[in-house]
This record gives C-alpha cells, sequence and structure tokens, in this order.
C-alpha cells in the first residue's frame, strides 16, 4: 500500500480554518475568543504572520541562579547570612544595599557580587567604578512596582537604566556607557502567564535596542535580565500551588531570555519553618527547567509564534513613547498614562478575580478550607490583617495588593473565629428539581462557599421542598440548588420556613421569582462578586474581624 504524500492532503484556506473555527464555537462568532492582555490589547484568533526582528532574541547562552541579600541593621547576621546563601550555591548574591559593600566577606569574590543601584542616586560614580573596575560582577536596575502594567515595566527597566547612563555624574568622572557595556543588569518580575512575560522579556531587548541606537549608545551595551517570579500572584493558603506559580514564571523568563533568575521560596509569606528545604526547591526549580527540560538550550524557543510576536510589538510601541520621560526623571509626563495603564490593568484584574472570572487556585477556585489550618497552629500562626480595619478591599490594599488578598483575608477571618473556640461556618445545599440542573448548580454553590472558607453539607438531594425544609432545620445558610421551573414554589416556601436562616439561590436572577423577604443578597452565580457575598454572610453571622 502507497504511502500517502504530503502533496495528496488539501492545503486548507484561512476560510477554511474560519469556518472550521465558528463550527466548534457552536455557531458563536470567532471574534468572542479574542484575547485581551492586561494591558488592554486584545490578540484576535489568528494572528497574521509578523516578522521577528533580531533584537528579541538572546544574546549571551547559559543562564546563572541568584540570591539576593539585604542588610537589616545586624552587621555580623549580615554576614552570616551571605556565607549561609554561598553554602546553598547560587551563581550569584545580589546585595541589596550596596552602601555595606565593604562589609561583605571575602569568601564572596567579586565575580559572583552583583549590587542594587539606584539610578539617580548620590554613588552612581562609586558603583559605576566598582563594576568597571571589576569590584563586582554588575549593577542591577529594578523595573517598575509588580503593580505596573508589563509595558511600563519594559519602559521603567530601559528608562532607569538609559538614565543612570546618562548620568551627569557619571560623565563628570570619566565614566563612559563603553566602561559598562557587560556590568548593567535589568531586574524585573514575571508572573504565570507565560505568554505575556515571554512577550514582555522579549520586548525589553527591542525597546532597549531601539533606544541606545537613537541615543548613540554602543551597539555592544547589551544588559543583561534578571528576572524573579511575581509575589503579586502568590498566596499565602495553599503555599505549595506557589511552587507551581513560580515554576510557570522562571519558564517563561527562561524562555523571553532572561540570563539570571532569582526563584522565591513557596513558603515566604508564611514564614515556613524548614527555610532549607524550601530554597532547595526553589532552586531545584531552575534546575529541572535548565537541566531536564532543556529550555535554555533553544535559542528564542518562542520566536516566531505569532500570538507572542505580535504582542512583542505591542508591547515594544507602547514602551517606547515613555523611556525618555522616565530616563529624564520626569515622572510628571508619566502620571497620566500611569493611572490609565494601572486602571486599565489591576482593576480590572481584581474584579475579574473577585467575580471568580479569573482564577486564582485554591483561592477563588478550587478552595479546601479544611486546609488552611496547615498554616500552622493558632499560637504560631502570623496573621498579617492584625489591627486592620475597613472592609476587605480597604484592608488587602493597605497591606499591599496580591490578586487573591481579598479571598484570603476572609478564609482567616474564618480561621481566626475557629480558633478562638468557635465553629466554622457552614453552608447547608438543598438540591431539588431536575437531577442535571441541581447537580450542576449544587457543585458550584459547594465551591463558592469554600472560597469563603465555609464548610458545606451536602445532603444531595431531596424529593420534596418540605423533606429539604425538615434536614435544613438547624442550618445557619442554606442555597437552594434546582432548575428554574422549581424555584418560583421553593424559595418562598423555603425562606418562609427558615426565618433564622440566611437563604440564598444558585443561579441568576430570573423572571417571577419574587423574594421580597430575603435580606440577604440570595443570589449566586458566576459573574457575582464573590467577595462581597460572602463578606456580608461572613457579617451576619457574627464572623468578627481578626483582632
Amino acid at each position: 500500500m502507497a504511502e500517502d504524500s504530503p502533496a495528496d492532503f488539501p492545503t486548507p484556506s484561512m476560510d477554511d480554518w474560519r469556518v472550521a473555527a465558528e463550527k466548534a464555537l457552536r455557531g458563536k462568532p470567532l471574534e468572542s475568543i479574542t484575547w485581551q492582555t492586561d494591558d488592554g490589547f486584545e490578540l484576535p484568533p489568528v494572528v497574521e504572520d509578523v516578522e521577528a526582528p533580531a533584537s528579541s532574541r538572546r544574546e549571551r547562552p547559559g543562564v546563572q541562579l541568584c540570591a539576593s541579600v539585604a542588610y537589616l541593621g545586624d552587621l555580623p547576621r549580615f554576614r552570616e547570612v551571605i556565607e549561609h546563601e554561598l553554602e546553598h550555591g547560587p551563581d550569584l548574591l545580589l546585595i541589596e544595599d550596596p552602601e555595606h559593600l565593604d562589609a561583605v566577606p571575602d569568601s564572596l569574590p567579586p565575580a559572583r557580587t552583583l549590587i542594587a543601584v539606584d539610578p539617580w542616586g548620590r554613588d552612581v560614580v562609586r558603583w559605576a567604578r566598582a563594576a568597571s573596575d571589576g569590584h563586582v560582577a554588575g549593577l542591577v536596575i529594578e523595573a517598575g512596582e509588580k503593580e505596573e502594567t508589563a509595558a511600563l515595566q519594559i519602559a521603567y527597566a530601559v528608562g532607569r537604566a538609559i538614565g543612570f547612563l546618562r548620568s551627569p555624574q557619571l560623565a563628570l568622572a570619566g565614566v563612559t556607557a563603553s566602561d559598562l557595556c557587560d556590568r548593567l543588569i535589568l531586574k524585573i518580575e514575571v508572573t504565570p502567564a507565560v505568554i505575556t512575560e515571554v512577550a514582555k522579556l522579549r520586548a525589553i531587548r527591542r525597546v532597549w535596542d531601539a533606544s541606545v541606537r537613537e541615543l548613540g549608545f554602543p551597539a555592544e551595551l547589551q544588559p543583561r535580565i534578571l528576572a524573579m517570579p511575581s509575589s503579586f500572584t502568590e498566596t499565602r493558603l495553599e503555599p505549595h500551588t506557589n511552587l507551581l506559580r513560580s515554576t510557570l514564571a522562571l519558564f517563561a523568563a527562561i524562555c523571553g531570555g532572561a540570563s539570571i533568575v532569582e526563584p522565591n521560596t513557596f513558603d515566604a509569606l508564611i514564614g515556613g519553618e524548614d527555610e532549607c528545604t524550601s530554597v532547595r526547591l526553589a532552586q531545584n526549580q531552575v534546575k529541572l527547567l535548565l537541566e531536564e527540560a532543556y529550555v535554555a538550550h533553544v535559542d528564542d524557543p518562542m520566536g516566531g509564534a505569532r500570538a507572542v510576536e505580535a504582542l512583542t510589538a505591542e508591547l515594544t510601541e507602547v514602551a517606547l513613547r515613555y523611556v525618555e520621560p522616565i530616563a529624564n526623571a520626569r515622572g510628571d509626563l508619566l502620571n497620566e498614562f500611569q493611572d490609565r495603564q494601572r486602571e486599565v490593568a489591576m482593576e480590572r484584574i481584581i474584579d475579574e478575580t473577585r467575580r471568580r472570572e479569573r482564577v486564582v487556585v485554591g483561592i477563588n477556585r478550587f478552595a479546601d478550607p479544611a486546609r488552611d489550618g496547615a498554616m500552622g497552629d493558632s499560637d504560631d500562626r502570623s496573621w498579617p490583617y492584625e489591627g486592620c480595619e475597613g472592609d476587605d478591599e480597604e484592608v488587602a490594599r493597605a497591606l499591599g495588593m496580591r490578586q487573591g488578598m481579598a479571598f484570603e483575608w476572609l478564609r482567616e477571618r474564618v480561621l481566626s473565629h475557629v480558633d478562638r473556640g468557635n465553629d466554622r461556618p457552614a453552608a447547608m445545599l438543598l438540591p431539588l428539581g431536575d437531577a442535571r440542573k441541581r447537580r450542576h448548580r449544587a457543585d458550584f454553590a459547594a465551591e463558592f462557599f469554600r472560597c469563603g472558607g465555609f464548610d458545606v453539607i451536602d445532603p444531595w438531594a431531596f424529593d420534596t421542598v418540605d423533606a429539604a425544609i425538615a434536614a435544613a432545620a438547624d442550618a445557619r445558610v442554606v442555597v437552594i440548588c434546582a432548575d428554574d421551573a422549581t424555584y418560583p414554589d421553593a424559595v418562598p416556601a423555603i425562606a418562609a420556613a427558615l426565618p433564622n436562616a440566611l437563604v440564598y439561590v444558585a443561579g441568576k436572577p430570573t423572571e417571577g421569582l419574587d423574594v421580597p423577604d430575603l435580606d440577604v443578597p440570595c443570589f449566586v452565580y458566576q459573574g457575582v462578586d464573590a467577595v462581597d457575598v460572602l463578606s456580608d454572610a461572613l457579617d451576619r453571622l457574627g464572623v468578627g474581624r481578626i483582632p
């Protein structure tokens, strides 16, 4: 039997692909799956060919492992920490307080020493000379805060570095950009959003090349990129999921061309007890990606992917507009753009997270409150919310925003309530009517309330409304889970029979369902602000704020 050759198979056209895609979407238009990034860019399902310039490719083979050390007012402890880090084997150590560089022990060689510098600080000449003379391996310039959008992070990273190179102090001291060709390092945070982060790191190189070319800096002036997983997506609850988040972030960093990576320990937010194990796991994440997955063996592994190329080009175009104002320390020119971008990105991210449309595994989806106590005994548990007042969102913002923080605040309220000798609040499901619909809504309601720290009682099904009422006689919270045809009769009857319970209905409000006596935001469905609903429930149940 003759084998088929490629010529025997027809080459589908773009129109053929569209017809097949719309058929798979069951009649929905192809535009319905357009992806909007956190920066507000829209990527269509089909991206035309985009040429990838060479500047987006990695210049240096190999990836080095880095760890940071900060001086906290105790010189002996500072030296002890450095010795401890050297024993754990990172390739480089970043000294975050370079004014204490003279206190670094001799066991840390210059070739393994990086220092963080303020581009507009008073000691720029000192640090530039330390780098150009070989006393340190590199000068690290940080990008924007973790709350910044990808485009702003790129602009800050490149703009701050160029501002440093153009410093009048360096010019007066006779230090030129050529003296620092191999010493500049741009530090930037990365999230598990692989496509966006790969595009972001690739765009940094394009923005840098365009900026230095315009300024007349030497072409060989190519900074390295130091990437570290962002704490914005990390969680205090279910901390082991941080291992997976940081692995995805590190994968994106290496694919995007970072030549230095600094992994986080998965339990940093809760003060892990076994630091050696945490550090070893963090370092092994990088080693697995390098030595077993061979990620760094491929030059620009996502280059040519149309979505990545298109997003890289979009980020490059936007970031280039703001490099010069940042390089000139003209923050006033950035305010309008900065505020607009933060509004587009951060508020959208937090809103979608609160509505459970953007998933934080173990926090607003797939939660298991029974595991929350694994954070430690109540006597040892450190509460980040102690002494905080105000509503849940205000508390979360005051403490430094993380994506799932509002849900963690709810769950830790419950933990504190239990620690004081109280029972964990429970929600009882009342499945009624059509088996398929009630089970779908019961599963949704169970997961919904677990995200707020509730235990869930699921009797599976009731044959009659009277049976459901009898079973829920002592319940404080009940959730009616039924088909739309059952609700008009069941909801008023259950609400009247259980006047002391908080009665919720799984599903969107429907026409003809009149529940005027329910003094709660009683409908729970995909897209409702879950933090508002769950916080209100805890308030009504007397689950107080953490003292």
